[in-house]
């Protein structure tokens, strides 16, 4: 990642979702992401 060659630092990513986000993801929703562990959780506002 550049982020090690250019800063000297290691920044988590979580990537390849499997899911096309903006069919997941609604305005209001709340999303909670674990770069390190590469999980996404969506929070959607109506509870489901």
């Amino acid at each position: 990642m550049l982020s090690q060659t250019l800063y000297g630092v290691s920044i988590p990513v979580a990537d390849h979702l499997g899911e096309t986000l903006t069919e997941v993801i609604r305005t209001g929703d709340w999303v909670q992401v674990d770069g390190d562990a590469g999980i996404v959780r969506v929070f959607q506002k109506d509870g489901e």
